[in-house]
């Protein structure tokens, strides 16, 4: 019942506004928890709280297949993989069942408890490669940025995943936005706390944040293929471009570097 009920709110052609009092009344019947399998990875779904929650429930697969399967092919057994903006985890337990190290970083303290939970129901903790065949996940719990200090960070109401350093994004969207400050750290120190020398692979989804986050890394530093989205981007440009960068109307933008 509950899957039905996400999966019509998810894809029943409502306009906007009905859609929203539909999911709040969906919300309250249906919040969860609910245990999942799906791709063969465990999560434990709050489809009231997290938009990738949602997907997964009510479509009984991982959100954003074509990115998926982008990944897929540059992932294997040692390779490094980076995944900054790591939500519920999607991306750093599919990565890891390909044998890939993970760094999952992920800011909310929410989104992050989730993340955690989820990589221990999958046996995939504790920074060690185990014996089901996942590669060993390290979490960390923090904002990365182009430089230290602090910066606010604003929450969406309706979706604990959704956060952004962009105030001016929060402030054209719909909902109750709450803001707070939060500490701020390079990237290349985080990786270096890490024991990562350089990422093989690299994700970024941090609403709107992407450039600043890639600011603190040298050339030595870089990721040898990598993903980022800004704000307005939802579909995954096909193909990889050589030199990593991010086109200008926020779209996905994946590159490798010339020696990779």
């Amino acid at each position: 019942m509950e899957r039905l009920a996400w999966r019509l709110i998810d894809g029943g052609g409502f306009r906007a506004k009905l859609r929203r009092t539909a999911g709040g009344f969906i919300s309250r019947m249906f919040p969860g928890p609910f245990d999942a399998e799906v791709d063969g990875l465990k999560f434990r779904l709050y489809p009231g709280e997290n938009y990738d929650d949602r997907k997964i429930l009510a479509h009984a697969r991982l959100p954003e297949q074509s990115e998926h399967v982008l990944f897929g092919g540059l992932l294997r057994p040692g390779t490094v993989f980076v995944d900054i903006g790591a939500n519920v985890g999607t991306y750093a337990l599919f990565a890891a069942r390909r044998g890939a190290r993970v760094l999952a970083i992920e800011v909310a303290l929410a989104t992050a408890e989730k993340l955690t939970f989820n990589i221990a129901a999958n046996g995939a903790g504790d920074g060690a490669s185990t014996g089901n065949g996942l590669g060993a996940i390290d979490v960390a719990h923090t904002a990365v940025g182009e430089e230290p200090g602090q910066l606010t960070l604003w929450f969406s109401g309706t979706d604990c995943g959704f956060v952004t350093f962009a105030g001016e994004f929060a402030d054209g969207q719909a909902g109750i936005w709450t803001a707070t400050e939060v500490p701020v750290r390079p990237l290349a120190d985080v990786l270096h706390e890490a024991g990562i020398v350089r990422p093989d692979v690299m994700k970024i989804d941090v609403e709107g944040f992407e450039d600043r986050v890639l600011m603190a890394l040298s050339g030595g530093d870089a990721a040898g293929a990598m993903a980022a989205r800004g704000v307005d981007g939802n579909e995954l440009q096909r193909g990889l471009k050589v030199g990593p960068a991010r086109d200008p109307d926020g779209t996905w933008l994946c590159g490798r570097r010339r020696d990779g």
